[in-house]
């Protein structure tokens, strides 16, 4: 028979060498940063963003981009609507006003009232939404109330009204910038029951969640909750509708220009529309030249939201 030997040493596994072509597994991501990759790979937001970005610190720091006075006119009539050149990029107007410094100028009032509009409106309509789901009863029902109410109200022809009647006092209590004051306050006043209805039904939702259970469990305040829970969880959606507040917004600044709501001594694009209607058959250059600027910040400003919604949209995604 023959001898049998048996190995009773430990068992030692094998070593494997990590080959060192293979690439190590990819690091997790946040939803910020995924959001952040999706936004950069739609190339029609990112370029809409370029545009809106250098459309707002042209017009905020205009003295930079340009040497001419918006308001100076030249009664000369050789300076009346001049073609492009190099002196004038966009020609001139009737008086012989440079109109690239006008547009230029003109683009503050639109821009800004729109921009600022939509981070109150937003603001406003979270804080509220997000008050209104998370203590519900009477709070939930008037909050609801005020939101029909305010649906109901025809909020332009109420701004035109109030522009119409105090106008003029805004002029005199807050200078040139006061109507766009108060077309700010009006567009956020108008337009924060949406963000409110849609907060609210997020913090509803949130509501059932394991960790906001949790939370109540260990004692934590309902304001403690909103801030480290709610409002950054619901960050995405309120940025999306906020930023595609912006072109309406932008819309209906430009729309009371127009109209002749805005006050005449500072350059607004819609004014600029109306002022250069009258002289649309002599020279249709200021008229295009505005429109055009109107246009392509009305699209930048959708673009980017639709490019907003793609990218934080989780449902989407």
């Amino acid at each position: 028979m023959a001898d049998v030997r048996t190995d009773i040493s430990p068992f030692v596994p094998e070593v494997v060498e990590p080959d060192a072509g293979l690439s190590p597994a990819p690091a997790s991501r946040t939803f910020w940063a995924d959001a952040w990759r999706r936004f950069l790979a739609n190339k029609a937001a990112l370029i809409s963003l370029i545009v809106l970005l250098t459309a707002a610190v042209m017009s905020t720091f205009a003295p930079l981009f340009t040497h001419w006075d918006p308001m100076a006119y030249n009664l000369h009539p050789s300076q009346w609507y001049q073609a492009p050149s190099g002196a004038h990029w966009f020609g001139t107007d009737s008086l012989g006003r440079d109109m690239y410094a006008r547009v230029l100028y003109g683009t503050r009032g639109p821009l800004g009232t729109a921009i600022a509009g939509s981070i109150l409106c937003t603001v406003l309509g979270a804080v509220l939404g997000v008050v209104a789901g998370l203590y519900g009863g009477w709070i939930d029902s008037i909050l609801n109330r005020i939101t029909e109410l305010i649906w109901v109200v025809p909020g332009f022809i109420l701004l035109i009204l109030f522009i119409a009647l105090y106008g003029r006092a805004l002029d005199g209590i807050l200078g040139p910038a006061g109507r766009y004051v108060m077309v700010t306050i009006f567009l956020a006043t108008d337009g924060w029951p949406l963000i409110m209805r849609i907060a609210r039904a997020e913090t509803l939702r949130l509501r059932e969640s394991p960790f906001i259970e949790a939370t109540e469990v260990v004692g934590g305040t309902r304001a403690g909750m909103i801030r480290r829970h709610f409002l950054p969880n619901m960050l995405g959606i309120l940025f999306v509708q906020g930023a595609l507040l912006v072109p309406g917004f932008i819309f209906t600044t430009s729309a009371l220009g127009f109209l002749g709501l805005i006050n005449p001594l500072v350059p607004d694009l819609g004014l600029l529309i109306n002022q250069s209607a009258t002289f649309l058959q002599m020279d249709a250059t200021p008229t295009l030249v505005t429109v055009s600027v109107i246009t392509v910040l009305i699209l930048a400003a959708t673009f980017l939201g639709d490019g907003l919604r793609d990218a934080f949209d989780v449902r989407t995604n």
